[in-house]
């Protein structure tokens, strides 16, 4: 029995449609993820004040990439022992593009760690996802706090490392926290009667 070379190109064309028709799909996705794609970078790290036994730091951030971020989380430790906080930040926070943020973080007991560990660093790590929560980000810089100032109480400081990932880079699994899933799970339970 011959094949019919009709037939036969007829079939190659089909295939080779629906391959590049997937191939198409697949690059419209990746070209929407993209222009959804939030880009955070962080500047200016400084020491703005010394309250009593304290100090204030500031870092300035803004979002670089096509889309909004959504932060989700941001957790603010030192090397020197208490967890800290960034001031007047609620959630979820929407960081629309092209806009300077300035945050400040709140150190009560630098004196104290200054005496007893010369090296202190700030760590911050924000974790955000795009407006549609279709993609997670964590970025993640250390400052250095104890560096010296020359006499003065206010200036610039360091980073220890510096977040310059590229946004597909900071990626990471988004993961619903044990409270979601549990408060989902029960939300999608058929409830009695009794509770209607």
């Amino acid at each position: 029995m011959a094949l019919d070379p009709t037939a036969v190109v007829i079939a190659l064309a089909n295939v080779s449609l629906a391959v590049f028709t997937l191939l198409y799909i697949r690059e419209l996705r990746n070209g929407y993820a993209r222009s959804i794609e939030p880009h955070l970078v962080w500047e200016n790290p400084r020491r703005v004040a010394n309250p009593p036994h304290g100090a204030v730091f500031t870092i300035v951030m803004r979002n670089v990439g096509p889309g909004y971020a959504r932060l989700v989380q941001a957790i603010v430790g030192s090397s020197a022992g208490p967890a800290l906080s960034i001031r007047d930040l609620r959630w979820p926070s929407t960081l629309a593009r092209d806009v300077q943020y300035t945050f400040f973080i709140d150190y009560p007991a630098f004196g104290a760690a200054l005496m007893n560990n010369a090296q202190i660093a700030v760590t911050i790590i924000f974790k955000y996802t795009d407006m549609e929560s279709r993609s997670c980000y964590r970025s993640e810089i250390v400052l250095n706090a104890g560096q010296k100032l020359g006499g003065a109480t206010e200036g610039p400081i360091d980073f220890v490392t510096a977040d310059e990932r590229p946004a597909r880079a900071r990626r990471v699994l988004c993961r619903p926290s044990r409270r979601d899933r549990l408060w989902n799970w029960i939300r999608r339970k058929p409830r009695p009667a009794a509770w209607v």
